[in-house]
């Protein structure tokens, strides 16, 4: 069971439709640096930078970023892992 979960790079926030309510998901927050991206999700939504999310650590029970790594710099996963490992 994963009450609370973080879509990190959610782009149109397809995985959210798949996901929430499964797994005992309750709270699915979904997060792009897009806003025009954010715009055609829908659920709890929060513009942000992946690389400074604007949350307390230990606030999720589970994270999801499908395709973010891919994204960035290899030297920056190493520090976005530890990171994501306290939220």
């Amino acid at each position: 069971s994963f009450p609370t979960a973080l879509d990190i790079g959610c782009h149109t926030g397809q995985l959210a439709s798949l996901l929430e309510g499964k797994k005992g998901i309750s709270r699915f927050i979904q997060t792009d640096i897009s806003s025009a991206m954010l715009s055609q999700a829908s659920g709890l939504r929060v513009v942000a930078d992946e690389e400074y999310l604007p949350f307390a650590d230990g606030g999720f029970d589970i994270i999801i970023q499908h395709g973010y790594f891919i994204c960035i710099h290899s030297n920056i996963v190493s520090s976005s892992v530890k990171r994501l490992k306290k939220w």
